[in-house]
């Protein structure tokens, strides 16, 4: 079955979902795949905010559960349209109007209407786009196919996205949530770069650059291939060293390293070839009739003199990789390269400047709690002196009590006996009468030593050793 026809199934679970999902109408679990199937082909959304599966109708499903048919307009025509968007084509993604998303709900006043919405007529990243704007410039969805992050691929580099403005994809909340947002281009962008010449021979090189030419174990490209591919790390070895830059051979093979204030980034030279089918040699025939074991390749490779480089080290956050393409050679993209080793080092300091701020304000937490907990450590002493004098204060009104009342029955006994109780009651006076908790010296008690082990229970779950000691 296609995605543009509806089974009786599909219907039924259809008609559920537009009478609100009642409880205790579908049975077992295999309604939310239909449901999923639906939302699919744009008649019905899906959610599971809250951990909660719900559904609803969209003003496409309203209609088809009213013609049994799909409005005029619900799918785009086939053709150039189809071309463009070739990247989403396995799974159409339906404009945000007709998706899950957490400000949008089916409007009552729409479901009675039998005039069919018009809503392909958008193209789906350019909806995309005007969602956002009409959200105030961040809109968070459901995403848990990854569609929107495809739309959002397809909107960055066309000219949907307002001047001035970048569309951003990030965390929404969720793992299936994505929040998309509208924020100021970076100066970076449109900065005019410097064009970076590149030599048609190979004079004077850079020190690193001469051992690579010298060294045939490197670049082992075709031979126009390696020329270039010479011609351009002397190039942007020789910018590097303009700019103040570090260049150094880097350890893995046919690779230079260029440092930006500390920061090295890793150069990767390669070249394109194709595979192609192998075809067995006249001896590799012969020694596959004769030995069970003979090995001959599967496929053969061909270079190109395509180059394609490859920047390492560091998050990309212009771009990555550069190659040559049909109307463009990578010497022609050696700014934009040398600019990102530089976008690079900038990011590099500001996430050293975050660790700082971080190891600051960690240190300053943990001095704070410190602060906190050794006056409660003291606070606890206290009291729990002032405890121990109450136990004894009682102890010793209770010890008195006894006392007397051991004094009281002594008085009834005579002879020995009464001698060797008036011994001991004698002993029992004079030992409460110098115990008394009331005769000595009333003051604060001594402050006890702050040690980690004496704080650690204060420190509200924080090392007491230093904030070293304490993840973040």
């Amino acid at each position: 079955m296609g995605l543009r026809d509806v089974n009786t199934r599909q219907v039924e679970v259809l008609q559920w979902i537009a009478d609100g999902c009642p409880p205790g109408v579908m049975d077992g679990h295999t309604y939310k795949t239909v449901a999923l199937a639906l939302q699919g082909r744009r008649l019905a959304n899906v959610s599971r905010k809250g951990g909660t599966w719900s559904a609803s109708p969209t003003d496409a499903g309203r209609y088809y559960l009213k013609h049994g048919r799909f409005p005029d307009g619900h799918w785009p025509a086939r053709g150039a349209a189809q071309k463009r968007n070739a990247p989403n084509a396995r799974r159409h993604v339906p404009p945000e109007s007709e998706r899950s998303v957490e400000h949008a709900s089916p409007s009552p006043a729409n479901a009675q209407d039998s005039t069919p919405p018009q809503t392909s007529a958008v193209d789906p990243a350019a909806q995309l786009v005007a969602d956002v704007v009409a959200a105030g410039g961040s809109l968070i969805v459901d995403d848990e196919d990854g569609a929107y992050q495809r739309l959002a691929a397809l909107a960055r580099p066309s000219n949907l996205v307002p001047t001035g403005k970048r569309l951003v994809i990030g965390y929404g909340g969720n793992w299936s949530k994505k929040e998309i947002s509208l924020v100021d281009r970076p100066a970076w962008m449109d900065e005019a770069l410097p064009s970076v010449p590149v030599g048609q021979l190979l004079r004077s090189p850079h020190p690193i650059v001469a051992e690579l030419r010298a060294d045939k174990n490197e670049l082992q490209f075709s031979k126009d291939a390696r020329q270039r591919a010479l011609l351009i790390l002397d190039a942007v070895a020789k910018e590097a060293l303009r700019r103040g830059w570090t260049v150094t051979r880097a350890q893995r093979t046919g690779t230079i390293q260029v440092a930006a204030r500390g920061h090295g980034v890793d150069i990767i030279v390669k070249e394109r070839s194709t595979r192609s089918d192998h075809v067995l040699t006249a001896k590799e025939q012969r020694d596959k009739e004769r030995y069970s074991w003979s090995y001959a390749p599967r496929y053969d490779f061909t270079p190109t003199g395509r180059l394609h480089l490859e920047l390492s080290g560091g998050g990309a956050v212009r771009q990555g990789t550069f190659q040559d393409t049909k109307t463009q050679q990578v010497e022609t993209k050696l700014a934009v390269l040398l600019q990102e080793i530089g976008l690079r080092a900038d990011a590099a300091d500001e996430h050293e400047r975050r660790l700082e701020r971080e190891r600051q304000a960690r240190e300053a937490h943990w001095e704070r709690v410190r602060a906190r907990a050794a006056v409660r450590l003291q606070e606890h002493h206290r009291a729990e002196t002032l405890a121990t004098q109450v136990d004894r204060w009682h102890h010793h009104r209770l010890e008195g009590d006894y006392i007397a009342a051991l004094e009281q029955r002594t008085k009834e006994l005579a002879g020995d006996e009464r001698a060797a109780a008036e011994e001991w009651v004698s002993w029992a006076r004079r030992h409460h009468d110098s115990s008394d908790p009331l005769q000595g010296a009333i003051a604060m008690p001594e402050e006890v030593k702050p040690t980690p082990d004496a704080l650690a229970p204060f420190m509200e779950g924080l090392s007491p050793y230093g904030p070293r000691h304490q993840s973040w």
